[in-house]
């Protein structure tokens, strides 16, 4: 288990998630921030509120991601794999 730095929301968190030490996820918004499947959030990383995550996301270590942002894979062709980072007003 890992040994998160604080939470500060009520996530949904995926199936067969990674989440590593010291991590922060949220701020002050309840149900705000989803986590899909099989995503791996890095050691030190922060996570404002009215965040969703994709399926399958890698953070890098001590990443920090803003309120309002939606974090998605995408396939190009489908041999490469980007990760992508869309800011927008997050509906939750």
């Amino acid at each position: 288990m890992p040994k998160i730095g604080r939470i500060n929301c009520n996530p949904t968190i995926g199936k067969d998630c990674v989440i590593q030490d010291d991590v922060i996820i949220g701020n002050s918004d309840k149900n705000s921030v989803i986590i899909g499947d099989n995503a791996l959030i890095r050691s030190g990383s922060i996570i404002y509120s009215k965040v969703k995550i994709g399926n399958g996301f890698k953070t890098g270590h001590r990443a920090l991601i803003r309120e309002n942002s939606e974090l998605v894979i995408v396939y190009l062709l489908g041999l490469m794999q980007y990760s992508i980072v869309i800011e927008k007003a997050v509906t939750m």
